[in-house]
């Protein structure tokens, strides 16, 4: 089989802030770190999304394409940082367990280890339950000792 065909396949995405601050440079300096982040990973680039807009928002062109990819063409979309989704970390969220339904992994070069707060929270929910559990036999064994 090829070895071409067993590469990740991968979508970039870079995103500048709209406003007369912001220069073509950044959108450059973000995809030369994604291009380079999946040359290290050994993954081959698919697509390159690049957009200047707001960051308020997870509702915009490059990301509205992004979620019509097919997985059979793109298993995973590259992002620098979670902020270039939104910067309403629930919009992020909510971009992310989209994408991941649809069979489309998101991985951030700067956070590779990043996990959307859904999952934190699920975490954190199934850590308090156990807890909770805990404690109720410990207060119960307590009265069956007394």
């Amino acid at each position: 089989m090829n070895n071409e065909n067993n590469r990740i396949k991968v979508a970039l995405y870079c995103r500048i802030a709209s406003g007369a601050s912001q220069d073509q440079m950044g959108l450059e300096v973000q995809e030369q770190k994604l291009i380079d982040y999946a040359e290290k990973k050994g993954y081959q680039i698919k697509y390159r999304f690049k957009e200047q807009a707001g960051g308020l928002t997870a509702d915009r062109e490059m990301l509205n394409l992004i979620k019509n990819i097919s997985p059979s063409s793109v298993n995973r979309l590259l992002v620098t940082d979670v902020s270039r989704i939104s910067r309403d970390l629930m919009k992020a969220d909510a971009f992310i367990q989209e994408l991941k339904k649809s069979g489309i992994e998101i991985e951030f070069s700067e956070h590779p280890d990043y996990i959307p707060w859904t999952e934190h929270a699920q975490k954190l929910m199934v850590q308090m339950i156990k807890e909770t559990n805990v404690n109720k036999k410990r207060k119960k064994s307590k009265r069956l000792r007394a």
